[in-house]
């Protein structure tokens, strides 16, 4: 299984490859910092960590140009205002897309997997 994480804040990106570090023996993990460099890259992933506000490309604009070319990705979205939740962000969300509301800390907390458990 192919795995990306992409947020352009550098230490929580740190902290989520951290987090996966245990499984990197499984899957292959690969960090980016700007949804151009995750799109430039070409690499179709099973499953992405997405943050939705970033410079450059939004995390949901990134989202919706890896969906021209792989419909079938798995994308988890970090969140950090709840206004996200709210449409007309929702509307702009696959529907089969995971969104967490966390803190400033979402990255750095590991994600229990029973909240993961969707995206596989």
């Amino acid at each position: 299984m192919k795995i990306a994480v992409c947020d352009d804040e550098k230490s929580m990106l740190e902290q989520m490859e951290e987090n996966l570090k245990e499984f990197e023996t499984l899957f292959q993990i690969d960090c980016y910092t700007s949804g151009e460099a995750l799109l430039d890259s070409g690499i179709y992933y099973d499953l992405i960590f997405l943050d939705i506000d970033m410079k450059g490309i939004s995390g949901i604009d990134t989202a919706r140009m890896l969906r021209r070319r792989d419909k079938k990705v798995k994308i988890v979205y970090r969140v950090l205002c709840p206004d996200v939740l709210d449409e007309p962000y929702r509307s702009r969300v696959d529907s089969g897309d995971l969104l967490f509301l966390r803190g400033a800390a979402a990255w750095a907390e590991p994600v229990p997997q029973t909240e993961l458990e969707p995206a596989f």
